[in-house]
């Protein structure tokens, strides 16, 4: 054997092994670990020296190593096959079950956006029907006011009027009374036409209600009585009416 394949120190190993076996094992191991064609050379040159039942021996070994070896590596090829598959299947469902889970969000995410739409505009609506009461409100408030000025208003033309009013009464009442402390020697005719005066009067003032019940008293009480009075059927006698 070439001395590239098996140096000095080799052979001297090989050789002092106390049998052959050994002997072979260590050839065998250190061409292994050589490789190339020093294996294949070795067999062959064991065939070509008459050793052919060492070369069938050692054949079958690496053989039998090669098929093991060979059943280890398939079976470590499916294993590896096998979890890949499986983890590819796992990866695969997660996609799935993400993709679902996206799906879902997105469907959940149109629903609030149209209920955010939505509110908005109830909001907007909302708005423009506040901003409209508002507005009604307001107005009204404004007729509310001009309407207490109107009967304020009114209410001070009218305690004017009735004020003018009772003072131009008041004014002819004295006139009246006056006239009657100057005239008590009048006769009958004329005292009953004064007379008549002052129901009329009195009449006007007590259809006032009890805004002058102070002067219709004064009034009645200086009304003086009346001798040979006529009364409505042309009657003569005294007349009661205008007694206290």
């Amino acid at each position: 054997m070439d001395d590239d394949v098996l140096t000095l120190v080799d052979k001297t190993n090989i050789l002092s092994a106390p049998s052959k076996e050994t002997q072979i094992n260590i050839l065998l191991e250190k061409l292994i670990n050589v490789g190339g064609t020093a294996f294949t050379s070795f067999v062959e040159s064991l065939n070509a020296t008459g050793n052919e039942r060492i070369a069938d021996q050692i054949l079958q070994t690496d053989s039998s190593e090669d098929t093991a070896m060979s059943r280890e590596e398939t079976s470590f090829s499916d294993s590896t096959a096998r979890d890949l598959q499986l983890a590819l299947d796992e990866k695969e469902e997660k996609a799935n079950n993400l993709q679902k889970d996206l799906e879902y969000y997105r469907s959940q995410l149109d629903i609030v956006e149209k209920q955010v739409k939505k509110q908005k505009d109830d909001n907007s609506e909302k708005d423009t029907r506040i901003m409209i009461l508002r507005n009604q409100v307001g107005k009204l408030q404004n007729y509310l006011q001009a309407s207490k000025q109107n009967l304020s208003r009114i209410n001070n033309e009218q305690k004017r009027i009735m004020d003018q009013w009772n003072k131009e009464q008041l004014e002819r009442f004295k006139e009246i009374e006056n006239k009657m402390e100057g005239g008590k020697k009048d006769n009958s005719k004329r005292f009953n036409t004064l007379e008549d005066k002052i129901d009329i009067l009195i009449k006007m003032m007590s259809a006032q209600g009890p805004a002058l019940p102070n002067l219709i008293k004064s009034v009645e009480k200086s009304k003086p009585p009346v001798k040979n009075h006529k009364d409505a059927y042309g009657r003569k006698g005294k007349s009661n009416r205008y007694k206290n």
